[in-house]
């Protein structure tokens, strides 16, 4: 353990308060960009944002009749979205558009927010932590998932959550309510990322204990869906229908759950498959990144960072309970998305956050000012090049 990894104090909250305002200052900006996100939710733009549902997503923040049948999937982000967004429209006065841009602010301040947090909770010193950070927050998954309204950004913010209580409970005892309130939130915002709680209170509580955590964390979840339901009537169970599996291919999953989701490729467009709808985005099977000449560089970088990483995560002696949550998790992410979803990207958020942690590893042995000046290139590199990404798609899309 360094020195510096002590509990949070006044430097600690500046920094993190610093963060948060950097995060929420780019999220308006890339939010309000040719006023793109009027132009997703129109009825052609079905599945145009590499596959994201952003209409139904944008309809379920703003609107409480929509139809809120994905809460099969994600059992309480409608209610949570809502309870964020009709008093910003409705006290503040702002139209449902502004009141979603400042929610995806909010949500990606607390995002950055945490993960700087569970990267001095695991020990990194300050300045690592803050450029560990900023290399997640200019990653491709970070900055073309907060540039719409989805899901996936408040999933990816419970499983930090998460992670945080995991990176707390390598140096002290954590009480069973914050177990429980960590596992219901995974849950609540996308049933797969339940997997980061059960799998972290296995590292270090009973399996009898660990069941009845779950259990208890799944009713609460289920009492809130029943208020829920009642307040929502369009919304449905999470353990009733769901849609096909589709499966994708492999090596294109692969691809992007270990490079696309760090240095955006350049992104192709290819036929939607319903009459009337626009082309859509993609990256699945995408192997190009010349739109810049800082992609490649970014790219190798990125290789050599996280080769670093799983080193430190093979390698190092203290935080094994950690280590092992990041390795089964990253395995169990990959595994999912190796056999389901037509467009891998649009998950990357969902394991972003565990790859940059992986990284963080290597931060914290003999290797350190290498990490640091390769995060620092990664910074620069990836945030130049993933920036011009997004602004290509945006302007594609403005074209039309």
């Amino acid at each position: 353990m360094t020195a510096d990894a002590r509990p949070f104090q006044a430097p600690d909250w500046v920094l993190t308060l610093l963060l948060a305002l950097l995060a929420t200052c780019w999220t308006w900006h890339s939010t309000g960009v040719d006023d793109h996100i009027a132009k997703l939710v129109r009825a052609q733009a079905d599945d145009v944002w590499f596959e994201g549902d952003v209409a139904r997503v944008y309809a379920n923040m703003t609107e409480r009749l929509s139809n809120h049948r994905r809460t099969n999937a994600h059992p309480l982000f409608s209610i949570t979205a809502l309870a964020i967004n009709i008093p910003l429209q409705h006290v503040l006065h702002v139209s449902p558009e502004a009141a979603v841009r400042m929610t995806i602010g909010g949500i990606s301040a607390l995002w950055l927010a945490l993960l700087f947090g569970v990267l001095r909770s695991i020990g990194c010193r300050r300045l690592d932590a803050v450029l560990l950070a900023l290399v997640a927050g200019t990653s491709a998954g970070a900055l073309f998932w907060t540039a719409v309204p989805e899901t996936y950004l408040f999933g990816s913010t419970t499983i930090l959550l998460t992670l945080l209580v995991a990176a707390w409970a390598e140096r002290r005892s954590i009480p069973v309510w914050l177990e429980m309130t960590a596992a219901a939130a995974a849950l609540s915002m996308l049933l797969t990322n339940w997997m980061y709680a059960l799998i972290s209170m296995v590292t270090r509580r009973s399996l009898r204990e660990t069941i009845q955590l779950a259990i208890n964390a799944f009713f609460i979840v289920t009492v809130l869906w029943g208020v829920e339901k009642y307040l929502l009537p369009s919304a449905e169970f999470f353990l009733g229908h769901h849609e096909a599996v589709v499966k994708p291919k492999a090596i294109e999953a692969f691809e992007v759950f270990f490079l696309h989701s760090m240095v955006m490729p350049d992104a192709l467009t290819i036929p939607n498959e319903t009459a009337g709808l626009w082309p859509k985005f993609s990256v699945q099977g995408a192997r190009s990144w010349h739109l810049t000449a800082w992609g490649p560089i970014a790219l190798l970088v990125w290789l050599a960072l996280f080769a670093l990483g799983l080193w430190a995560l093979a390698t190092l002696q203290s935080l094994g309970r950690l280590r092992f949550l990041l390795g089964a998790t990253l395995l169990g992410q990959l595994a999912l998305h190796t056999v389901f979803g037509n467009e891998t990207f649009l998950y990357a958020l969902d394991w972003v956050p565990t790859l940059v942690l992986v990284v963080a590893l290597a931060s914290l042995t003999r290797l350190r000012w290498v990490v640091l000046g390769l995060s620092g290139i990664f910074i620069l590199t990836a945030g130049i090049h993933n920036h011009a990404e997004l602004e290509s798609v945006l302007r594609t899309l403005a074209a039309r």
